[in-house]
């Protein structure tokens, strides 16, 4: 069994889907857990994606 999402970090192209809204609910729901904790790379990654776009 895979860990769930908020265990690890998401991949950069599942928080580039978040941001576009693209994800089914419960991604979206454990990505926003995982973001939540504060996790500095994750929150990274998705800074260098919204300044992107």
């Amino acid at each position: 069994m895979l860990p769930a999402i908020s265990q690890r970090h998401p991949h950069p192209s599942q928080l580039e889907r978040f941001l576009r809204s693209e994800l089914p609910r419960p991604q979206v729901a454990s990505i926003v857990r995982h973001l939540l904790t504060g996790c500095p790379q994750c929150r990274e990654v998705t800074g260098r994606l919204w300044r992107r776009r």
